[in-house]
């Protein structure tokens, strides 16, 4: 991202994300038979605010590795485990579907 800074500022300028909501809680197996692990996430409910980001975004060269576009985020990465999975799902369900996060700022990699 910090690569490309100039070139996203500009893609999204005039653009503004307030807040974003937990739509639901689920996980993605991770694509590397070597490291048998679950990326847990949280599914964020897609807003005409947020496509819109992710549109302009397209604008800028990149490779698409999934197909469809599923807003999310990481929350953790665990062993695979099936029933550990499951309990913190249920878990993570509970606590955090249908509350909204409001948006600091644009994170392009930063480790702060």
């Amino acid at each position: 991202g910090k690569n490309y800074e100039l070139h996203i500022n500009k893609v999204l300028e005039g653009w503004k994300l307030e807040s974003v909501e937990i739509e639901d809680i689920g996980y993605f197996e991770s694509p590397y038979p070597d490291e048998p692990y679950y990326c847990i996430v949280a599914h964020i409910k897609p807003t005409p605010e947020l496509i819109e980001g992710h549109q302009r975004l397209e604008f800028l060269p990149h490779i698409n590795t999934f197909t469809g576009y599923k807003a999310h985020f990481t929350l953790a990465y665990i062993e695979k485990d099936d029933s550990w999975r499951d309990g913190l799902i249920k878990d993570l369900k509970k606590e955090f579907v249908g509350k909204k996060i409001n948006v600091k700022k644009l994170n392009l990699g930063d480790k702060k």
